[in-house]
C-alpha cells in the first residue's frame, strides 16, 4: 500500500536541524493556545516560502527535507507541507500528510496509486472531533477555513502507515457566502443615487483576496481584518 511508503518518506524528511528548530520556538513564542501556534505557523509556510517545483529524480514523489525548504525559502506543495508538519511537531502539535486526487471522481479507493494524486495538504485534528485542514499553498488561506470550494476524496496517511480516506467539508451556507447590499437615496429635489456595498465572506473572501495578492500581504490583512 502506498500509505506506508508515503509514511516513510514523510518521516524521513521531517526532520528538523538547530536553525528550524529554534526559528520555529522562536515563531510560536507568546503564543499561548494551540491554534494560535497553527496560525502562526501556517501564515509562515504558506506566505513566506515560494511555491516552486523542482521535480526532478526521487523528488517527482519525495518531499525535500524540511530544514532545506526553510533554508533555501521555496518548495512545491509536498515540500511546503512537510515544512508545515515539521515545524507544528516542534510546537507539540501533530498532524498528517494527506494526498489529493487531481479526478476524485476517477479515484479507485479499493487500489489507489500515486498517479491519481497531483497534491499534498496537512490536516490537523481539533480536540471537539473536527480538523484543521491546511494548503500550505495558500498564501491567502487562513486555518479555519475548508481546503476547496468542490469537496474532494483525500487518503490521509498516519505516522505508522495507516490510512484512511476522507471527506474534505462543504461549504458552509452561513459563513461561506457573498452579500450585495444595494441602496437608493433620493433627495428632496428627487436626484436619486444608488450606492452598492458587496461583501464576501468565509471562503469566498479567500477567492477576492487572491485577485489583490499583488499588494502586500501586510495591506490585505489590514483591509479585510485578517
Amino acid at each position: 500500500m502506498i500509505s506506508k511508503w508515503y509514511a516513510g518518506l514523510m518521516k524521513e524528511q521531517m526532520q528538523p536541524d538547530e536553525a528550524l528548530d529554534d526559528f520555529t520556538r522562536k515563531l510560536i513564542a507568546g503564543k499561548t493556545t494551540e491554534e494560535d501556534k497553527i496560525r502562526a505557523i501556517f501564515h509562515f509556510v504558506a506566505r513566506e516560502i515560494r511555491y516552486v517545483a523542482v521535480e526532478l529524480g526521487p523528488y517527482t514523489m519525495k518531499p525535500h527535507p524540511a530544514s532545506d525548504v526553510f533554508k533555501k525559502r521555496y518548495g512545491d506543495c509536498k515540500d511546503k507541507t512537510t515544512l508545515l508538519l515539521t515545524m507544528l511537531k516542534t510546537a507539540g502539535i501533530e498532524g498528517r500528510p494527506a494526498l489529493v486526487p487531481k479526478d476524485p471522481e476517477a479515484l479507485d479507493e479499493a487500489a489507489p496509486s500515486m498517479s491519481y494524486f497531483n497534491h499534498v495538504i496537512a490536516v490537523v485534528p481539533k480536540k471537539d472531533g473536527t480538523r484543521y485542514w491546511l494548503d500550505a499553498t495558500n498564501k491567502v488561506g487562513v486555518i479555519d477555513s475548508v481546503p476547496f470550494l468542490v469537496p474532494s476524496r483525500v487518503l490521509l496517511i498516519n505516522e505508522d502507515g495507516s490510512y484512511s480516506f476522507l471527506k474534505t467539508p462543504d461549504l458552509d451556507d452561513s459563513r461561506d457566502f457573498t452579500d450585495l447590499t444595494q441602496m437608493i437615496h433620493v433627495n428632496e429635489s428627487g436626484d436619486a443615487g444608488i450606492e452598492y456595498i458587496y461583501s464576501s465572506h468565509g471562503k469566498w473572501a479567500e477567492v477576492e483576496r487572491k485577485f489583490l495578492f499583488p499588494q502586500r500581504i501586510q495591506d490585505q490583512e489590514k483591509a479585510f481584518g485578517l
